[in-house]
């Protein structure tokens, strides 16, 4: 039997162990979007377990959600690009890997990390974010991609649906780990734990996304539009930031919803106006796996979402269980599920009830630690 003093000294060599190693995590940015979000909560987890962890923002230099004072975090900006910015992105981190030497490599992104993939001695674990039969889909795209994942230390995939894409070999190297789930979230209408939120006379749906062509706002307006029709009472808020901001709005011009359309931006209490609303809507045409809808599901608002590939919405969505599940591009299904939840307000109560296990499913401690024992076996192989 071992020693509490064995057990100690073990203990504190794995600690003194573990501040050696160091981490890089290379990803678009700490940013406005579901990947920026998880990377820098992983980069959060290691800084604070003790890894030496630099995180590298290839595209988005902001930082929209905060990191710890001990991760190192680099921009990489250019004015000028030149004719092959993938190029430049590639040169950039191969200089800096060869120079610092990290023990792992955690990149969420694929083609600016292919020459350092193939020409520096570390371990490298790619992380996929998104559909891999909708992004990077071109030939040389999916070529960069298999090679990189068929040389890779892991593979990290959102869902089973997304890895299931790939061949034999890269599922068998590979593992499925979700989304974390922040523990401090407020629950919808006080279907828990938070001040209820009074009734009025004005209800609202409510959209978190990043304003891009994946996440299909027009058909989210063009219901809307329908359904305001005969539903004055309710008012739809957007949050996110994206560059379709500006043809979404005028599309709701076109649409004469304008006045009752708000369009937020990007906001830190996104899940606070996400409780007080009345029903949470994802209208997207494909998601990695959308921390927004998982948050809402969460909070307890009653959720309309895409069923779109490749399947996360239906992996924790059971359809008129915990949500309603609607088939993409059908803006006629997402009418009829708002109307339904309007003339039964006991089944979005329901749904709130059931979906909040989602908090116990993939809470943040238990889905950082599944990240990290993947880092750990990635430097023992």
């Amino acid at each position: 039997m071992m020693s509490q003093d064995m057990s100690q000294d073990m203990s504190q060599d794995m600690s003194q162990n573990i501040k050696k190693k160091k981490i890089t995590i290379i990803a678009r940015g700490a940013s406005t979007g579901g990947s920026g979000k998880v990377s820098a909560s992983i980069a959060n987890y290691l800084s604070e377990a003790g890894y030496r962890v630099t995180y590298i923002a290839l595209v988005y230099p902001e930082i929209d959600y905060p990191l710890d004072k001990n991760v190192r975090y680099i921009r990489y900006a250019k004015k000028k690009e030149g004719k092959f910015p993938s190029l430049g992105k590639n040169m950039f981190l191969l200089r800096f890997l060869r120079r610092h030497k990290p023990d792992v490599v955690l990149s969420f992104m694929n083609n600016p990390v292919f020459l350092a993939s193939l020409l520096v001695r570390c371990k490298f674990i790619f992380s996929l974010r998104n559909d891999p039969a909708s992004v990077n889909s071109g030939k040389i795209e999916r070529l960069i991609r298999h090679i990189e994942y068929r040389r890779a230390s892991r593979v990290v995939f959102q869902t089973p649906g997304a890895r299931d894409y790939f061949s034999k070999k890269i599922r068998k190297n590979s593992v499925v780990i979700g989304n974390p789930v922040r523990g401090d979230l407020p629950y919808w209408k006080n279907y828990g734990k938070t001040t209820a939120v009074p009734d009025r006379e004005t209800k609202t749906i409510i959209s978190t996304c990043r304003l891009e062509k994946q996440k299909n706002i027009p058909m989210l307006l063009n219901a809307f539009a329908a359904f305001s029709k005969n539903h004055p009472d309710y008012r739809l808020q957007i949050c996110g930031a994206g560059p379709l901001q500006e043809k979404m709005e005028d599309l709701a011009a076109e649409l004469k919803i304008k006045d009752v359309v708000s369009f937020l931006g990007f906001r830190t209490d996104a899940p606070e106006l996400v409780a007080a609303a009345d029903i949470f809507t994802l209208t997207s045409n494909f998601e990695g796996l959308s921390n927004s809808m998982l948050e809402a599901l969460a909070i307890g608002i009653p959720s309309v979402c895409t069923d779109c590939p490749p399947g996360g919405a239906r992996l924790y969505v059971n359809d008129h269980e915990n949500g309603i599940l609607v088939p993409v591009n059908d803006p006629d299904a997402v009418v009829k599920a708002w109307e339904e939840l309007d003339k039964v307000p006991s089944l979005g109560e329901s749904f709130s009830q059931k979906s909040v296990a989602i908090r116990e499913t993939l809470a943040a401690d238990t889905i950082l630690e599944q990240w990290e024992r993947v880092i750990r076996e990635s430097m023992e192989k």
